[in-house]
């Protein structure tokens, strides 16, 4: 039984001092771990970024993108003139360690065309926060041969409730989605011209509606 002491506590002081030293590493140098992450984790990715700012404390981060570029296989995926990700660390939840808070996309590109509903992803690590607020400012998605331009903030706050308006110019053509929480029940403003909506859905990708063109 005390052998069995002695090696748990050396394994945790040996993960305490790995994460203690990852938190350093965060605060004075998350360029190493961008690079890090870009040439051992995402080996078909590609991450170029003309300058990074932090910000924070120990376990809550901000980090600010200028120019940033992510291609995969050769191919452009992502691309921002500006890309703030704020996140929290929840070292006692290993199951939900990373979350998400913040995201604010300023002159943004992503191709979404080759984008698979079953891409698996770190979802166990990386999550979005209880409360979040996400900021587009001539956002632009391509999706096969249609590119959507997105402007507009969502906020998510604790009590899970959903606000804010989205805007999508697709064809010279301008819809809205409005949506807020008023004494626990959702109003909701639309206004859509024709289009396939329910791709921007993942539960629809895999149904035979999912090409239902429809306007409100």
């Amino acid at each position: 039984m005390k052998k069995f002491l002695s090696i748990f506590a050396i394994c945790l002081g040996i993960i305490s001092w790995i994460f203690f030293s990852f938190l350093i590493i965060l605060a004075f140098s998350p360029w190493s771990i961008i690079k890090s992450i870009d040439r051992y984790v995402l080996t078909t990715h590609s991450i170029e970024f003309s300058k990074l700012q932090s910000s924070g404390n120990a376990l809550n981060r901000n980090l600010i993108f200028n120019n940033l570029y992510i291609m995969h296989n050769d191919r452009l995926l992502i691309q921002a003139k500006e890309l703030e990700v704020g996140f929290s660390l929840k070292p006692r939840n290993l199951f939900n360690f990373f979350n998400i808070y913040r995201i604010i996309i300023k002159d943004g590109y992503f191709d979404g065309s080759n984008i698979r509903t079953n891409y698996s992803s770190p979802s166990s690590i990386v999550n979005f926060g209880t409360e979040i607020s996400l900021s587009f400012e001539n956002f632009k998605y391509q999706r096969e041969d249609s590119i959507f331009e997105i402007n507009g903030t969502l906020f998510r706050d604790f009590s899970r409730s959903i606000s804010g308006q989205l805007s999508f110019l697709h064809d010279n053509q301008l819809s809205t989605i409005a949506v807020n929480n008023f004494e626990g029940s959702y109003r909701f403003s639309l206004n859509l011209h024709s289009y396939e909506w329910l791709n921007f859905i993942p539960t629809f990708k895999t149904l035979p509606i999912k090409d239902l063109a429809f306007t409100i």
